[in-house]
């Protein structure tokens, strides 16, 4: 069984794990507004002796996934993981400017939204029944169980928890931060997949 968790963003990653816990690929993203849009995508793939890595320029999610679905070795079943879209909204405040960020919870939420959907299908399109699960799960629900952190702690220092905490709970994710860099999403992604490990551990 392999494990593919995943942090859908504009500025995402996806990690693949082994069921004995290792990573063994990563890709990290992030958005170019150019003539034609693409996504910057850089991936590393480990071996016994070093780290491999690979740049490319990606169209969408769905042609993220497609990339990922052909570094997955079909010999093993995948279960996936994906931090689901949240939009923070209290009804109680009206004031304009309380307004205007929840206009912008919204959309980036939306695009969170879009852009797992079409990771999504590109997987679903190219593993199919290889796919032995997918579940989606909200950021404060994975980070309670692997981070053990409060639902109400602040943002920031969410990302620095797991940027410290992640690497020491998965030691083989070190390789591959020092090629993308220290990027929270690459740890949040990791921190999905380990979520996913446990939860459907018997």
């Amino acid at each position: 069984m392999m494990y593919l968790g995943i942090d859908p963003a504009k500025e995402g990653a996806a990690v693949l794990m082994s069921n004995e816990g290792e990573v063994t690929d990563v890709w990290s993203w992030k958005y170019r507004k150019r003539k034609k849009p693409i996504y910057q995508t850089l991936h590393t793939c480990s071996t016994s002796h070093q780290v491999l890595h690979r740049e490319l320029e990606l169209r969408d999610g769905g042609t993220i996934a497609k990339h990922i679905s052909a570094e997955i070795d079909l010999l093993f079943e995948v279960r996936v993981g994906i931090e689901d879209a949240y939009v923070n909204v209290n009804h109680k405040k009206t004031d304009s400017l309380y307004k205007s960020k929840i206009n912008a919870s919204v959309q980036s939420g939306l695009r969170v939204a879009r852009f797992g959907g079409e990771m999504i299908g590109g997987l679903s399109s190219c593993l199919g029944y290889k796919i032995e699960s997918i579940d989606y799960v909200m950021a404060v629900k994975w980070r309670k169980q692997v981070l053990r952190l409060n639902p109400y702690t602040k943002r920031d220092t969410c990302k620095e928890v797991s940027l410290s905490t992640i690497p020491v709970l998965c030691p083989s994710i070190h390789k591959h931060l020092q090629m993308h860099g220290q990027l929270d999403h690459i740890t949040d992604a990791v921190g999905v997949a380990l979520w996913l490990r446990s939860h459907h551990e018997y």
